[in-house]
């Protein structure tokens, strides 16, 4: 598999995991690039990103991401 290859895939994993966020707790005030941002930088590794990938629905990241600044109780949605 090529760079560019791994880099598709693992893009197309980081915005699965972004939509599930999204679907659990409604859509972000700033938008989806923050997010999808956030979860590139914390998954950094081809390992963190298959697991987060496989946890997603008890995921620890849906913690971590309410603490980030602009996330408010009114963009929380279904959560």
């Amino acid at each position: 598999m090529s760079l560019l290859d791994e880099l598709d895939e693992s893009m197309e994993t980081v915005g699965e995991i972004a939509n599930h966020l999204e679907a659990q707790m409604g859509r972000y005030e700033r938008g989806s690039p923050p997010l999808f941002t956030w979860l590139s930088n914390r998954l950094e590794r081809p390992e963190e990103l298959a697991k987060a990938s496989r946890d997603t629905p008890q995921s620890p990241l849906i913690c971590a991401w309410i603490m980030q600044p602009g996330f408010t109780a009114s963009s929380m949605g279904n959560l």
